[in-house]
């Protein structure tokens, strides 16, 4: 049996014009124990509702939360076993570092010895030893967040939930928290559940990713699976740094269709499912780094760029079509010249194709 169940979840909302929506919307899936799940989405999608009626901050509307064969529906907050580090850090301003850690153990009347033993633990595991006899007000934003991160771990939950716990630091320290963070994991093989809106995070971070959107469930995959095969439009346009490509093409036959000035061949196993739109307006799905160029003399019909962003290492490439613009990743240590005329290429095996009205990707809409 799985380790933390959510069963036909959701949580409904009234507004202060009585109107009735959903927060989060029939949420059904599984965690396994160890595993370090993200929920990402663009603002107000529901994912922190997740956390915080897994956490019995908020109530259910509907559905059942089982963690360990045990529905934690009618559980009290302070029975759950559960840890949630918040985006403030929500240490005590007039406690140590030390006596932050500890506060919570002492409530619960453990030994003294235990206490001191798991504080030990917390502080070596965090990098914190020097800092035991500070005040927060004396600690640097990644420092308070280590100190919040350390009264989740001595506690030593079922499950640590995080709620978008790097947004309030800068670029450098999110990168060095998200490492520390994906370390602890590796080090504690506990489970965690991790909010954030920043794919990077999800990405780099995740066993598995849960990709939502007003209050609904996109998709729930491995990262590399999100990425590779996104179940429909928004998850292919959230998705990705750059985002996927999605351009509005009118299918010839089953067999081929145009991109701007050129003739694109679909992939074969893409020909019978393509059928239905011969003659109609379907999505092409195609990552930035899928796509090759080809310098064309003056002479030769091709499109020029209307910006390139040279990023050290790559060049972002951008293209003005008729079906939408269109963004090329180019691997290059050199800016790249923007008055060359280019021809494309578009690798097939790495195409996609999405109904325009449903949004959903054509072999996920074909198994169905």
């Amino acid at each position: 049996m799985s380790f933390l169940t959510f069963k036909h979840v959701s949580k409904q909302y009234v507004d202060g014009k009585n109107n009735q929506g959903y927060a989060v919307r029939n949420a059904n899936f599984s965690i396994n124990k160890g595993e370090l799940v993200v929920f990402v989405g663009p603002s107000g999608c529901g994912k922190s509702t997740f956390l915080r009626m897994l956490a019995g901050l908020e109530e259910i509307t509907s559905g059942e939360i089982i963690l360990e064969e045990q529905s934690l529906n009618d559980v009290d907050v302070k029975m759950r076993d559960i840890a949630m580090v918040f985006q403030d850090y929500a240490l005590y301003p007039h406690m140590s570092v030390e006596e932050n850690l500890s506060f919570g153990l002492k409530n619960q009347r453990k030994p003294k010895q235990t206490i001191m033993q798991k504080v030990d633990m917390a502080c070596s595991l965090l990098d914190l030893s020097d800092f035991r006899k500070r005040m927060p007000k004396q600690l640097s934003g990644g420092q308070r967040q280590r100190v919040a991160l350390g009264r989740a771990i001595v506690k030593e939950p079922k499950v640590f939930l995080l709620d978008e716990p790097l947004s309030n630091l800068d670029a450098k320290l999110r990168v060095q928290t998200r490492k520390m963070i994906a370390d602890l994991h590796n080090r504690l093989k506990a489970t965690m559940i991790y909010v954030t809106h920043d794919q990077t995070e999800a990405m780099t971070l995740a066993d598995k990713i849960v990709v939502m959107n007003k209050g609904i469930i996109q998709q729930i995959d491995t990262p590399e699976r999100i990425y590779l095969y996104p179940s429909n439009l928004f998850v292919a346009g959230f998705i990705g740094s750059p985002p996927m490509n999605l351009l509005r093409v009118k299918i010839k036959n089953s067999q081929s269709f145009k991109l701007s000035e050129f003739n694109v061949q679909v992939p074969d196993d893409y020909q019978v499912l393509l059928q239905p739109y011969v003659g109609k307006e379907v999505i092409l799905g195609i990552r930035p780094e899928y796509i090759q160029l080809s310098e064309l003399t003056t002479g030769e019909s091709g499109i020029k760029p209307n910006l390139i962003e040279f990023l050290g290492s790559e060049n972002l490439i951008y293209f003005m079509l008729e079906e939408g613009e269109l963004i090329v990743k180019k691997n290059l240590s050199s800016k790249m010249s923007p008055s060359t005329n280019y021809g494309l290429k578009i690798k097939r095996e790495n195409m996609h194709f999405f109904d325009p009205i449903s949004g959903e990707h054509l072999k996920r809409r074909s198994s169905n």
